[in-house]
């Protein structure tokens, strides 16, 4: 008897050899990556996308915190799936619809800087990336994938990369709209907050195209346990070391861009 297709995907992650698939996946929403964008207009572009490049899928539905590509392979269903999938996963993507049940849109990614998030087609990502990794190795790509692309402003790369020269995780606490009057600084609204593991105490601000230390009262600066600014008490998104990495490593899709077909 021929194995259900979903097994075979299992099999095939199962014997995967590549690290990249035991890199544990990310909820977009805790990594605040968005909001390093500072709200630009994005490029929607059909590129071909390295599946190592993806850190982040926009729902947690079937799989847990701490889970790796390899482990949330282990629990889909593929409930439906015919052979008709694995021919998909290696086809020009682009705005095809993927061929099993209850399926309505094409496979759609965010790109910023080079970290690819998921926004439409959880299950048949994580299953694809299995099967491409198990197949072609750490190489493996997705081809001619829909893509909306942000980049990242020069005084967000520059912080970044600071903070991934001193091996740093970075926290990042976003600004609502309805915020931006109780948040200024000198003239300026402050439209983000940032922070770097390595220096917990110090505060920066996203200011008029720059990131700049804010300051801090003599207490707040000599006793912070003590005197914590009201900074603190936001919520934060801590954006791993390794992420940061990623947003920075873009020279895959940056290259492709000038040339790329939009949609």
């Amino acid at each position: 008897m021929t194995p259900a297709i979903i097994e075979l995907i299992k099999d095939a992650a199962k014997n995967a050899v590549c690290p990249t698939l035991d890199e544990q996946i990310y909820h977009d929403i805790e990594t605040g990556v968005f909001t390093l964008s500072g709200g630009a207009k994005s490029t929607d572009v059909y590129v071909d996308v390295p599946v190592h490049k993806l850190a982040s899928l926009n729902r947690r539905d079937f799989w847990s915190p701490g889970d790796t590509w390899r482990t949330a392979t282990y629990k889909l269903h593929g409930e439906g799936w015919k052979a008709q999938v694995l021919k998909y996963f290696e086809s020009q993507i682009e705005d095809q619809w993927f061929p099993a049940p209850n399926s309505t849109e094409p496979l759609t990614l965010r790109s910023f800087g080079g970290l690819v998030e998921c926004s439409v087609g959880n299950h048949r990502v994580i299953a694809a990336r299995s099967w491409l990794t198990a197949k072609y190795g750490c190489a493996a790509y997705f081809n001619s994938v829909r893509v909306r692309a942000f980049s990242i402003p020069p005084c967000v790369v520059r912080f970044l990369e600071q903070a991934v020269q001193e091996g740093s995780d970075v926290y990042i606490s976003n600004i609502s709209g309805s915020e931006l009057g109780d948040f200024r600084y000198g003239d300026s609204y402050i439209e983000l907050l940032l922070r770097k593991a390595s220096d917990k105490y110090t505060i920066h601000g996203w200011l008029d195209d720059e990131i700049k230390p804010i300051r801090r009262s003599f207490l707040q600066r000599h006793l912070p346990i003590f005197f914590p600014s009201r900074f603190y008490r936001r919520k934060w998104c801590r954006l791993p070391c390794r992420l940061a990495k990623m947003i920075l490593d873009d020279a895959w899709i940056t290259s492709q861009i000038p040339s790329a077909k939009t949609w």
